[in-house]
């Protein structure tokens, strides 16, 4: 039997099955090593997730600037084909025409 065992024995027959479980669950505990692999294996997954999702990110940034540009000059090539061309959007503007005499 291994020395932790035989302390393991000891202590808690003495202190009850709380005890028990506490010092089964302390000696259960990952120790350095497998927490580093953890942490190395979390940072890879991080890792790869942002090498993945970066370039999608800026490729749909890309994608939605050339909308929001097409859709800007697609508006200010319809105005200009338009009867009054830039100042067609105003609405409710009286026209004083200077050319007839009423």
């Amino acid at each position: 039997m291994s020395p932790w065992n035989e302390r393991y024995t000891v202590y808690t027959n003495a202190a009850g099955e709380y005890a028990r479980r506490v010092f089964y669950v302390a000696g259960r505990r990952p120790g350095f090593f497998s927490r580093f692999f953890a942490f190395l294996v979390l940072f890879a997954f991080i890792g790869i997730a942002m090498v993945v999702l970066i370039p999608f990110m800026v490729l749909g940034a890309g994608v939605l600037g050339f909308l929001w540009l097409r859709s800007a000059v697609r508006e200010l090539i319809g105005r200009a084909h338009e009867p009054d061309g830039l100042f067609d959007r105003r609405r409710n503007v009286r026209v004083i025409r200077r050319d007839r005499t009423d």
